[in-house]
């Protein structure tokens, strides 16, 4: 019973962390910016999974998924396509 919720927990903070992965090796953002994502991801799991007893521990999964939507959203152009504004300053 213990090893299966430590396999759990060990879970529950890994996978949030794929997303940042693929980032990683699929798009142009910093290695830097992208670790500091994973660490925000992390320290909202390990927060949530010791201090308030593993209830906390989806929160890190919602902030993974929304903070990857966000990268998404700027990494495929999609914000200046529809704003008409370079981000860059080059066109």
């Amino acid at each position: 019973m213990v090893v299966m919720r430590a396999v759990s927990a060990v879970l529950a903070l890994l996978l949030p962390l794929t997303p940042f992965m693929v980032f990683m090796t699929m798009t142009d953002y910093s290695r830097l910016f992208i670790y500091v994502f994973m660490g925000i991801t992390v320290v909202i799991g390990v927060v949530g999974g010791l201090v308030r007893g593993g209830k906390g521990l989806g929160r890190a999964g919602l902030f993974s998924a929304f903070s990857s939507m966000a990268l998404l959203a700027f990494a495929m152009g999609y914000i200046p396509y529809t704003t008409g504004i370079a981000l860059g300053g080059r066109e």
